[in-house]
Formats: structure tokens, sequence, C-alpha cells
């Protein structure tokens, strides 16, 4: 091809056609530099291409990363789960001497979970703000709103419950006699079990840890744990990754949640429609103020969390759900009905 051009170029200044030779020399640039242009556009797009295999590969750590976090966001829900109860029982006085004695209530507010949400791999998408796609665009964003909106408060929240249990095993400590005894619920004396039972100031700091866990670390934990695995589900779809039945049950396995749900309370009008949307469950919340529609992940066949409330299903003696109750610690019990 050199040579072919060489010789044109012979020709044109044998003949003295200097103008043509001008002619054919700007032709000849042009070729050259349309050559570099798409050299570096094709450069260009392989730079795009690794770049977004790169973000992808992120995406599928950022994937494992977000799944770690539901599972403790899970242990979450299932401690205070088993804890909520207990601190409604206590702070309503509905308990004995004997229920102190003779289970572990004693140490109903003396440990403490907390999340500490990891967001190390999210971050590593900050440097890739160039070279998206549409879908990746729009997944990053996501990811970004999801840590930046949950973070910040759920590690205020995590010290906060800690702080609180590590308040009270203070005061412990220096106000009873019996304290070396803690560790051994068995060899404790009837005198601890009758603080327990009366001391007011106790039944304050089980008041402070329901308002610290139950109110809000637990809350903070529930938005989350919802949002991350709409994420999570998003996350697994683009990289067509199939998702953990460990953290997504299968809907298949919820069929009787799917109904209509009003309260038993003249006063309020709320009702629950949940229902099947794009293979998930979902839950239409209805109130005089309107209707929102949230995710809903059952844990099992009969429990789940329903916008910070600790829901669990109501069956007859078929195993029919008739309803569902809400609990939350100290707060007045609500029962749904399901009527259609």
């Amino acid at each position: 091809m050199i040579r072919f051009f060489r010789k044109i170029r012979q020709t044109f200044l044998a003949n003295n056609t200097f103008s043509k030779y001008l002619l054919y020399a700007m032709g000849e640039i042009i070729l050259v530099v349309i050559g570099i242009l798409i050299a570096l556009q094709i450069n260009n797009w392989n730079d795009q291409r690794k770049s977004r295999l790169k973000i992808d590969q992120i995406l599928k750590k950022v994937r494992e990363e977000l799944a770690l976090n539901i599972h403790y966001s899970d242990d979450v829900t299932a401690f205070y789960r088993f804890k909520e109860k207990d601190i409604g029982d206590v702070l309503r006085k509905k308990v004995t001497l004997e229920d102190y004695e003779n289970s572990g209530l004693v140490y109903l507010i003396w440990n403490n979970t907390t999340l500490d949400l990891s967001d190390d791999t999210a971050r590593e998408l900050d440097s890739y703000t160039d070279l998206l796609n549409k879908e990746q665009d729009s997944l990053i964003a996501k990811i970004n709103r999801l840590y930046s909106a949950f973070k910040p408060t759920l590690d205020v929240s995590d010290e906060a419950i800690e702080e609180a249990v590590l308040d009270f095993e203070s005061r412990i400590k220096r106000t009873t006699s019996w304290y070396y005894l803690s560790n051994n619920r068995e060899n404790l004396p009837k005198r601890a079990y009758l603080f327990f039972l009366n001391d007011t100031l106790y039944l304050n700091d089980v008041a402070y840890y329901e308002s610290t866990g139950l109110n809000n670390h637990f809350k903070y934990n529930a938005f989350f744990n919802s949002a991350a695995k709409d994420l999570y589900i998003d996350l697994s779809n683009y990289l067509k990754i199939n998702v953990d039945s460990t953290l997504i049950k299968a809907v298949d396995q919820f069929e009787q949640y799917q109904g209509t749900y009003v309260l038993q309370n003249q006063q309020k009008k709320d009702t629950f429609i949940i229902r099947k949307k794009n293979n998930k469950l979902v839950y239409d919340w209805i109130d005089r103020g309107g209707s929102d529609t949230y995710s809903l992940y059952p844990e099992n066949k009969d429990e789940f969390v329903l916008v910070i409330w600790f829901a669990k299903l109501v069956r007859d003696e078929n195993d029919n759900v008739t309803g569902f109750k809400l609990t939350l610690g100290s707060r007045p019990e609500q029962e749904y009905l399901k009527i259609k």
C-alpha cells in the first residue's frame, strides 16, 4: 500500500502537475487522520468495554457484601423478635418472681446486637463515574442511595444500644451486692430476682432499652433490610446470578399471605393488601392519608415484619390464614382480620 501511494506521488511530480499533487497530498493526510481517528475510537471502545467489565466484577463483590449485610440484618431482626414480648411484659408488670427465677429474663437487657454495616466494596465504585452503561449507572445510584441513607443512622444506633447496655451494667455493678454472681444465673440470690421485679429504676432501664433498641435500632434496621433485599434482587437480575434462597425465600411458599386485611379498630381505617407483583410479595398500606406500596419479605411460614412492627399470621383450626397480629414491645397489640 505504501509503495502504491509512493508511485502516485512520483507520477504527479514527474509530470509537473503540482496542483494535482497538492490535492492528492491533502487527500492522503485526510486518510491518515481518519485512520488515526478510527484507531482511537476502537481503542476507546475497547477501554470502555474493559471498564464496564471491571465495574461488573466490582458489582459482583458489592452483591456479596450486600448479602452479608442482609444476613446480619436478619440476625438483628431475629434478636429483637426474641426479646420484644418480654420487654412489653416487663414494662406492663406482667412478670412474676417465678418468671425471673425460672428463666433467663434477668438478662433481658444485659446484651445487645449490632449490624456493623459494611460498605467498603461499594465505595470502590466511587472512582468509576464515567464509561458506565445505563443499567450500571442506575444500579450504582441505587447502591449509593442505600448506604448514604442508612449507614450513618445505623452506625449511630449500633453505638447507642451498646452504650445503653454498658450503662445498665455499670449501674448494677455499682449499686448491687450480687453483681459478682451475675455470670452464673443459677447462683443468683433471691434479692437479685426481687431487684428485677421491684426496682423502678430497672423499669426505666428497660424502657430506655426499648426506646433505643426496638423503637430506633430495630426500626432503622427494618427499613434497611427491605431496601437492601430490593437492591440485592436488582443486582442479581443484572448480573444474571440466582438469588440466594436463604436471603430471599421463594414467593410460592407464601400463597396464603395474599389477601386484604382490615384493622379491628373503628377509630382507624387502616387496610393492608398483600399481593404478588413481579414475582415477589408486596403490600399496599391504605389509610386516610392515601396508599403506599412496599416490599414484603416473610421470615418463615407465619412471621414477617410489617413497616416497623413484628407481625405474625393468625390461623384457624384448618390452618387457613384468618388475619395477623402486630406487636412491638409495650405498644398495644393490633389485630387485622383477613376479609378476602
